[in-house]
């Protein structure tokens, strides 16, 4: 189990497990945290410094301005990708073969992970 993600905000330090964020968007020099349970959190770190703090391939990059949790990923419709709740969220098509990769790599772990817990 990972440990929660440290996240400075404007009210202070906040833990989150990782499990619960849908996708994270570039704000500014901060970053808009995007949970499952439709919350939303205004972090006081850059997109680059998001990508950096989380695990791969659960996490990836998209998109300039979009970081998503791939275990919410249910498909892609033209230049989005549509994630559980019908949440649309843009992507570079120069960024579409390394993120098949990355499922890939993705859908590898999920399965060693299943395997292993049995």
């Amino acid at each position: 189990m990972s440990s929660p993600l440290k996240i400075k905000t404007e009210k202070g330090l906040m833990l989150i497990d990782e499990k619960t964020i849908l996708y994270i968007e570039a704000f500014n020099k901060h970053s808009i945290i995007y949970l499952n349970n439709l919350n939303k959190i205004e972090a006081n770190h850059s997109l680059k410094k998001m990508e950096s703090d989380l695990l791969k391939p659960t996490f990836f990059r998209i998109h300039n301005s979009f970081i998503i949790n791939c275990s919410y990923f249910e498909c892609i419709k033209k230049q989005k990708i549509v994630l559980k709740g019908n949440t649309c969220v843009p992507f570079s098509r120069f960024k579409k073969q390394l993120f098949e990769i990355n499922m890939e790599k993705y859908y590898s772990l999920i399965e060693t992970l299943a395997l292993t817990s049995k």
